[in-house]
């Protein structure tokens, strides 16, 4: 496997659903280790924000400055507002979404800024299976 995808996780201002559900997306049963996601503890580590609910003022202005170029956005939930933070990222809608939804919208934004390692080729890694 490649290297991981890095996430920081913002839990702005809403009703909490959708920060429940984001959180559980780290729980054994959706394998998101597995999958190469793991949660960071410093925005300036991560490669994906994984935002839910709307950041609020001074908090989002230093979220764009601490964040390590390059990297993605996910908009967890309806009232989370697309594109607050980053000019692209991955809208994740439903109150709350489903974490299957949210784990997709991560592995989306996350292939959009992963480059293939050093000497790679062939097919790849495969996926599926049993």
């Amino acid at each position: 496997m490649g290297r991981p995808i890095r996430v920081y996780w913002v839990m702005g201002s809403g009703c909490g659903g959708c920060a429940l559900e984001a959180q559980a997306v780290l729980a054994r049963r959706y394998r998101a280790v597995q999958r190469g996601i793991v949660a960071v503890e410093s925005p300036a580590h991560a490669d994906v924000l994984v935002l839910c609910g709307t950041p609020e003022g001074e908090a989002a202005r230093r979220l764009e400055v601490w964040l390590a170029e390059p990297w993605g956005c996910v908009w967890v939930g309806d009232c989370t507002p697309a594109g607050s933070l980053g000019e692209e990222g991955v809208p994740v809608s439903g109150c709350p979404p489903s974490p299957e939804d949210i784990l997709r919208g991560i592995e989306e934004a996350g292939g959009r800024r992963r480059r293939p390692a050093a000497g790679a080729g062939g097919s790849g890694p495969k996926e599926g299976g049993g």
